[in-house]
């Protein structure tokens, strides 16, 4: 997508997952290059951790971002788990340029 400098997006997550380990978790961030650059972490992230071993949890995340240069952007999903073995069922990124 085509990012103007100053111009600011809504960036939302949506991510259902589950860990094979009671009470640990799975986490979806992004990360973007080019007119808006973001580092995936825990700051801006869907997800959480779960009481019950292999039992799907939907959660989201949204924020708003302001694009530092004119540029082409690309969006990446990030994954990451607390233990064991997360399978992510379903993960969206939203862009909305405003």
């Amino acid at each position: 997508m085509n990012l103007t400098a100053g111009q600011k997006v809504l960036v939302t997550l949506y991510t259902s997952c589950e860990n094979t380990n009671a009470n640990k978790g799975c986490f979806m961030s992004v990360s973007a290059t080019g007119g808006l650059v973001i580092v995936a972490s825990d700051t801006f992230m869907a997800g959480g951790g779960a009481t019950v071993a292999s039992v799907p949890q939907g959660a989201s995340a949204a924020q708003v971002f302001t694009a530092t240069s004119t540029a082409s952007t690309t969006f990446t999903a990030q994954y990451r788990q607390d233990a064991n073995t997360a399978t992510f069922l379903t993960s969206t990124i939203i862009v909305q340029v405003f």
